[in-house]
């Protein structure tokens, strides 16, 4: 349990935005409702000691990304965690990472060097025959309705591996009065949902194997509630 605990804690840390054998694409603009993107400098998330505070390595370890592993991280922001999982699977493994927005992947390009999808992952399927290992969806559904999230999720679960899994972050809208559910609301997301909507969205399309909705504090404050799921397709 308290390495479960951190994983999700060090992966929100690095969920507001967030290799090799990537390929870059660029769609048409999605036509579906999506939130506002973020429209500042990425470079925010790119402070020297971040990797260190984060524990990155451990994180992987416990996502079980390995030399040779295939990962897809939906939403990948910058790029910041797909450059960092592409060096650990080295060159047998794979690591796509997709974003929709093409101003963070171009953002990724110049920093990294290397090349990342622009793509709208409800049309994309550019996946390896084996399947992924490892699916990441970090702070991303709430950015889509409920029509389009089900779609993502169906096309994920066909993505995945015989032991694949994907782990998915999300922010939770509480039904009561409080800071966390003001600053819900206030997030750039347009379809912050409650804990037990995103408990049935995730059950519809997915075999659920963890379910863990946890706070978010600061000095006995909770500022965001947020819900880890670890599912696999059904079977």
């Amino acid at each position: 349990m308290a390495f479960r605990r951190y994983l999700i804690v060090a992966l929100f840390a690095f969920a507001v935005l967030s290799a090799p054998s990537v390929r870059a694409q660029t769609p048409a603009p999605a036509s579906h409702p999506t939130s506002t993107p973020y429209a500042g400098d990425l470079g925010i998330f790119e402070d020297p000691g971040r990797e260190q505070r984060l524990q990155i390595n451990r994180v992987m370890d416990l996502l079980h990304i390995k030399p040779g592993s295939t990962v897809a991280d939906i939403g990948a922001g910058g790029g910041w965690f797909s450059v960092r999982a592409a060096r650990r699977v080295g060159p047998k493994g794979r690591v796509i990472a997709e974003d929709i927005n093409p101003k963070y992947i171009a953002y990724a390009r110049r920093k990294y060097k290397r090349e990342f999808a622009v793509a709208d992952v409800s049309s994309y399927d550019q996946r390896p025959s084996d399947g992924y290992d490892l699916i990441l969806v970090n702070s991303f559904l709430h950015h889509l309705d409920t029509l389009d999230c089900s779609k993502i999720l169906q096309r994920l679960a066909t993505w995945l591996s015989a032991d694949g899994y994907i782990h998915l972050l999300e922010l939770v809208l509480p039904e009561d009065r409080s800071t966390s559910q003001f600053l819900a609301r206030a997030d750039r997301g347009k379809f912050v949902r409650p804990l037990g909507e995103w408990r049935k969205l995730f059950e519809d399309h997915l075999e659920i194997a963890v379910f863990e909705p946890y706070p978010m504090r600061l000095a006995g404050t909770t500022l965001w509630n947020m819900v880890y799921c670890k599912a696999k397709a059904k079977s």
